[in-house]
């Protein structure tokens, strides 16, 4: 018995020792084990990429990428700006060195971009070495750099590992170098080298460095070049570019993200991105676009209400509203601004859930092309009950005016009624900043939108846009853009070059404001920049964006040259100015014009005479065109010497029409007023005396208007106001006197107002929600 308990004591503890060295052996392997992983991971180059870069552009086979952007035209076009030249530039000058081009054959190259200074970048370069042949062939280049005489050979030591720097005397350009792990990192910006070797000291332990995160996160892309991209840096090189305007402009995307990748390729009219974007909700964050991700996309269907005056065009898709709401509500809570919004509207007795009661499938945010004095940007929301939405945003209205010092205000348009929600920007306090801005925030219900404005005139002048036909479902260029997007996204964001081209020049830093005023024209070629994002999987969302590129280029010898389109032959001497019209049929341009033997013709864009039509007397003033009876087909309405005409498009007059004016004395012109925007039209002739005659749609004179004498010629056409539910008729004489009427053609107290000079030019309107704040401008 001893002798077995003393075996079984011995076997114990010769377990226990196993035990202990088969542990130590174990713990052994591992930390030698993860020593060479932290080797391997150390001698990767995404170990090398400082936290700070922006984007890292990865290509399979750099000399391959040089010859497809030397050949396709939106690449071509591209070199020429400073920014992508510089990197050709200095890619071409290593090309002359012996041995870089065999070198760069079939070889990976990564570049990550930072920025520099407040308005300025760098890129850093990274060469993988993965064979002996490799490494001395980078050793044979660098021997080159040394031996040439323009070029100064310098070394030091910064943070344990030796940085050589090449400076081309003549220049003074310099471009700094290590070789680190079997990788070679350079940069034309010295202090970026550095930046790499504190990102190779800081990365030790288990600690991880944040790119190697982003590129383990996003699938491989197949094709030869890829573009990482980091979003916590881009509101710096979102700053260096608009300076402290980027708040006002709205980020590329319109929503927050943590990081993408995209395949980059290129055809003959567009540069394509295609890839995915990355959006995890935390216990401390949660990006806007998460809030979609129990979400189906869904089509633009709001083509019909989006102005061809459009700059930018940002559009959101929902399928359920109140799982939206819950997210929005998870949002909220993360976001401090949000949550401040949230807040403050409760204290006024508002619940922002209540929008997502009546709210349908989609938002849309318009940025109007900016006129000589405000910019319009407009909310449209697609409403499941119209009604409803109403009653919650008049209630709104009415509660937030308790806790401001807003007038009441209501006015009568197009058939339904203008209101004011009493508090600016009020669907971004309930859905977020990236749902865009709308100043004052009026609105109007459209058939089942309710849509939100940042100005009265700009609500109106969109709606005249939509009456029109002005709109992108009428534009051919817009359709063909949008059948190579995807017919359901969660996110559209469309930006027409030119039409935002003077918020760029008021909005960005002034070094940027001199290199767009530089390449104006070659900007101007990318004339629509799209992107989208569609169906999630997970945290992953499949996202495009695309450069629609359009060569526009003009031969060189008919550069600032008129380029005759068609020519049309008329029966005699042109008299009138020709007036640009619209068919209303297919949207096309035409144009009315008089002959000196009065005969009016209409000519088409190739050059057909439609029709003609002899009148009595010379057309005095603008041509006009109206819905007169109310059903999408257009007229002209103009004034001769003797009469006032409408016209339909074949020529034939239209009801009562032509009315004989009675004066005695020329006409001067006639202008259309539209007091309600609901085509219940009145018609202003003014004749060369003074007199002013205001007839109703169907041609009777109205009282106080038989005729108003105002005693000296008008500069111009009678013009309408409306503010406050009022409406004010401005005529401006060329003597220097201005006269603000109502509908009975009675002064309004202060009127008129001698400018004692006099005026030539057509006055300025600034109309605001309250007269008293509005202003008319005339310039001498």
């Amino acid at each position: 018995m001893v002798f077995l308990r003393t075996n079984a004591t011995l076997f114990l503890k010769n377990t226990r020792l196993f035990l202990f060295a088969l542990l130590l052996l174990i713990g052994t392997a591992m930390f030698f084990g993860y020593r060479w992983w932290e080797a391997r991971q150390l001698a990767t180059v995404w170990a090398l990429i400082p936290e700070n870069a922006m984007l890292v552009v990865k290509s399979e086979n750099p000399l391959q990428e040089l010859k497809q952007w030397k050949a396709d035209p939106p690449w071509q076009n591209m070199q020429t700006l400073p920014f992508f030249g510089r990197v050709q530039a200095r890619l071409q000058t290593l090309q002359q060195l012996e041995g870089v081009n065999e070198l760069l054959q079939n070889k990976q190259l990564f570049a990550s971009l930072h920025l520099t200074s407040t308005q300025d970048f760098d890129y850093v370069f990274y060469l993988p070495l993965t064979a002996e042949q490799e490494k001395k062939r980078v050793q044979a280049v660098l021997s080159h750099f040394r031996q040439d005489r323009p070029y100064r050979t310098d070394t030091r030591n910064f943070g344990g590992l030796l940085i050589t720097e090449f400076t081309h005397v003549p220049s003074g350009s310099r471009f700094s170098y290590i070789i680190h792990q079997d990788v070679l990192v350079g940069s034309f910006t010295s202090f970026l080298v550095e930046d790499v070797i504190r990102t190779i000291q800081k990365t030790s332990g288990i600690q991880k460095n944040p790119w190697m995160d982003l590129q383990e996160v996003h699938p491989e892309g197949k094709a030869k070049l890829q573009w990482y991209l980091n979003s916590r840096m881009m509101a710096g090189f979102l700053s260096a570019f608009l300076g402290n305007s980027q708040n006002n402009t709205g980020t590329m995307l319109g929503f927050s993200f943590q990081s993408a990748r995209f395949d980059v390729n290129a055809s003959s009219d567009a540069i394509t991105l295609q890839g995915d974007i990355r959006a995890v909700t935390g216990k401390e964050s949660m990006p806007y676009l998460a809030t979609f991700a129990r979400q189906s996309p869904q089509a633009i269907s709001c083509l019909d209400l989006i102005p061809k005056r459009t700059a930018i065009m940002e559009h959101w898709s929902i399928s359920d509203a109140q799982k939206w709401q819950a997210d929005i509500a998870k949002y909220q809570q993360l976001d401090q601004s949000l949550k401040e919004s949230w807040l403050k509207l409760r204290e006024a007795g508002v619940q922002p859930e209540g929008w997502f009661d009546w709210m349908g499938n989609e938002l849309t945010h318009l940025t109007l092309e900016p006129g000589q004095t405000r910019t319009d940007k407009l909310l449209l929301v697609q409403a499941k009950n119209v009604a409803q939405a109403l009653r919650y945003l008049n209630a709104v209205s009415g509660k937030m005016k308790a806790h401001s010092s807003a007038d009441n205000f209501a006015e009568k348009f197009g058939g339904t009624t203008i209101g004011r929600m009493n508090t600016s920007d009020f669907p971004a306090k309930v859905l977020g900043n990236q749902i865009g801005e709308v100043g004052e925030c009026f609105y109007i219900t459209y058939e089942n939108y309710i849509v939100f404005a940042s100005s009265i005139p700009g609500l109106k002048q969109w709606f005249e846009d939509v009456r029109k036909g002005e709109v992108w479902s009428r534009s051919e260029r817009q359709k063909q853009i949008l059948e190579r997007m995807q017919p359901k996204a969660y996110y559209t964001y469309f930006v027409n070059t030119t039409r935002i081209w003077p918020l760029l020049r008021q909005n960005t830093t002034l070094s940027w404001r001199k290199l767009l005023q530089e390449h104006e024209s070659l900007f101007k070629r990318y004339e629509w920049l799209s992107g989208q994002v569609w169906n999630n999987s997970g945290n992953q969302f499949p996202a495009q964006v695309q450069l629609h590129y359009s060569e526009g280029r003009t031969p060189a010898d008919q550069r600032n040259k008129y380029i005759l389109n068609v020519r049309t032959r008329l029966d005699t001497t042109v008299r009138s100015e020709p007036s640009v019209v619209r068919n209303h049929v297919d949207n096309s341009a035409e144009v009315l014009i008089q002959d000196v033997a009065k005969r009016m013709y209409l000519v088409n864009q190739k050059g057909q005479i439609l029709w003609r039509k002899w009148l009595e007397k010379p057309i005095a003033g603008e041509v006009q065109q109206i819905d007169y009876l109310n059903n999408g087909k257009l007229q002209y309405l103009f004034a001769t010497q003797r009469k006032l005409y409408l016209l339909d498009r074949n020529g034939q007059t239209v009801g009562n029409f032509p009315i004989e004016v009675p004066t005695a004395v020329p006409l001067q012109g006639a202008s259309v007023i539209d007091y309600d925007g609901n085509r219940d039209y009145r018609f202003a002739v003014s004749d060369l005396t003074g007199n002013v005659f205001l007839y109703s749609k169907e041609g009777k004179l109205l009282e106080g208007w038989n005729p108003l004498r105002l005693g000296y010629r008008l500069q111009g056409p009678i013009r309408h106001l409306r503010i406050e539910d009022k409406d004010y008729l401005i005529a401006l004489q060329l003597n220097g006197k201005v006269h603000l009427l109502n509908r009975r053609g009675q002064s309004y107290q202060g009127f008129p107002v001698d400018l004692r000079e006099l005026i030539s030019s057509p006055l300025f309107m600034g109309p605001q929600v309250a007269p008293q704040h509005s202003v008319l401008t005339a310039l001498q």
